[in-house]
């Protein structure tokens, strides 16, 4: 009996082993961000107008994020850096994780704002892009470059279903131009429209697009009735804009003024007028 006692301890040792189940670690983060506009009022997307950015990042690994953050860009389609209005401002979890933790399969977001400036409008939009980054408990880092769900060009070059694209708020430019020219007659005394009075022109160039107009200029063509050239007594000089906007410089609803006159000689009546 004791000899069978023996053989069942020893036969229990040898059954009995330690089972090890080694787990690999996959850390991954994806990034994205999308944007909506709301309008200043006057129901064109420009100056005034407020982006609001929506950043999501989603563990999709297997282990655990911890300081887990995000670097935003923001430039403007000439390349200048911007900077964002608000934000990003971190919004919650999806599964309760406070700010730099994010659990498996949990998202996260955060919010941001910009407010668009002319300059935005005259370099034709904006781009904004956020690097999203986290620490996995072996400390491997993983990093995503964020991407703009809503742009239906995105192109996924590594076929991964993550393009990392920029999310682009695109401004349309339409420039536009108006030039208007009134007159007034300064009489020389004798009270009879005609020879020696002085005709004062006043030249308007409005800036009725949405951009800002650079080398403004006027080109003048002054004749008299009879189709001959003449020259302008003064001017056309530059005399102000509403805005303040240097001589060439015309800003959106600017009024650039020029000044101008011319005195009638006995040729003109003759001819009927100027």
């Amino acid at each position: 009996p004791q000899d069978g006692v023996m053989n069942s301890l020893q036969q229990n040792d040898v059954s009995s082993t330690d089972a090890a189940t080694n787990t690999c670690e996959s850390p991954s983060i994806l990034a994205e961000k999308s944007a909506t506009i709301t309008d200043n009022g006057d129901g064109v997307l420009g100056a005034g107008d407020t982006i609001n950015y929506v950043i999501t990042l989603e563990n999709t690994g297997n282990v655990t994020l911890n300081n887990v953050g995000i670097a935003d860009t923001l430039t403007d389609f000439d390349g200048n850096i911007l900077g964002l209005t608000t934000g990003p401002t971190f919004n919650g979890a999806d599964a309760g994780s406070a700010e730099g933790i994010l659990l498996v399969d949990e998202t996260v977001t955060y919010l941001a704002t910009y407010v668009i400036t002319q300059d935005d409008v005259d370099a034709g939009g904006v781009s904004n892009t956020v690097l999203a980054d986290g620490d996995s408990p072996d400390g491997t880092n993983v990093t995503d470059v964020s991407d703009d769900p809503n742009d239906p060009d995105n192109v996924d070059p590594d076929n991964d279903g993550d393009p990392d694209d920029p999310t682009d708020t695109l401004i349309s430019k339409d420039p536009s131009i108006l030039a208007e020219k009134s007159a007034t007659i300064t009489d020389n005394g004798d009270g009879v429209l005609g020879a020696g009075d002085t005709i004062n022109y006043i030249i308007t160039v409005e800036n009725t697009g949405n951009v800002t107009l650079n080398n403004v200029g006027i080109l003048d063509t002054f004749t008299d009735l009879g189709g001959n050239v003449l020259v302008l007594t003064t001017g056309p000089i530059f005399d102000s804009s509403d805005a303040g906007s240097a001589e060439g410089t015309v800003l959106v609803d600017e009024i650039a003024t020029y000044l101008a006159t011319y005195v009638i000689t006995q040729d003109d009546v003759d001819a009927g007028g100027v």
